[in-house]
């Protein structure tokens, strides 16, 4: 037969294991699932970028607080969805105070160029030297490319080709780039002609995760008249 004293010591006791039960419930509520960096990994290639690495002792880049915002800022920077109020909020968390209409803002690729000589100056083909300047539209609609690139030594060649991110640019970065040119002009005529390749890195940073590092090539083909200067530019989109 128990006694009353140790009666009360059981009582106490399955008094503090519900309560303890009940604490340990509640606290899962609002708590993200496990995840792991195959699932980012996943995550991240549904949405047409790279996955390059999860450093779990660094906290940079643009900081998302759960799965759901970390879909919506993969969303926005790959361009699969119009930016909402949504993107809005988090870019605020961030420190960036932003209207829509500067979210949905279009640049014309064309109106956009600029470049140092006058087309309609007389242009000596070949052998003329040049330099273009464009700023062109990448992924996200906040972030723009600026390029810029030299031509006209004799060679046939663009000389030297440069490019740098503008606009909001938290955790976003400029990779690697290549050029591939593909037509040449002569000393009668034709056009400078090629695909620039940009690689743009970002860095998501996921409280209690780590840094996600992921990128995108984005890709633009470039075409200079060599005879009357004239610039053209289009975005390769896959």
């Amino acid at each position: 037969m128990k006694t009353q004293k140790t009666k009360h010591k059981t009582q106490k006791f399955n008094f503090w294991l519900i309560i303890g039960l009940f604490s340990f419930l509640f606290s899962c509520v609002d708590q993200e699932p496990f995840i792991d960096s195959l699932d980012l990994q996943k995550r991240v290639e549904a949405h047409g970028l790279e996955f390059i690495s999860l450093n779990k002792n660094e906290a940079k880049g643009l900081k998302v607080k759960s799965l759901k915002e970390f879909e919506i800022y993969l969303m926005h920077i790959s361009g699969k969805s119009a930016p909402s109020k949504e993107v809005l909020d988090l870019y605020k968390k961030n420190g960036y105070d932003l209207s829509l209409g500067n979210l949905t803002k279009k640049v014309d690729l064309q109106e956009d160029n600029s470049s140092s000589f006058n087309p309609t100056d007389r242009i000596f083909c070949l052998h003329n030297p040049g330099s273009v300047y464009a700023k062109l539209n990448t992924g996200n609609p906040l972030v723009k490319m600026e390029v810029t690139f030299q031509y006209g030594s004799g060679s046939g060649k663009i000389e030297n080709y440069d490019g740098s991110l503008s606009g909001i640019t938290a955790g976003v970065s400029l990779g690697k780039n290549t050029l591939n040119q593909d037509t040449y002009p002569t000393s009668s005529g034709g056009s400078y002609s090629g695909i620039l390749t940009f690689q743009i890195q970002y860095s998501i940073f996921f409280e209690g995760i780590g840094t996600i590092y992921t990128s995108e090539s984005v890709r633009y083909r470039v075409r200079v008249e060599a005879c009357n200067g004239i610039v053209t530019w289009a975005q390769i989109v896959e």
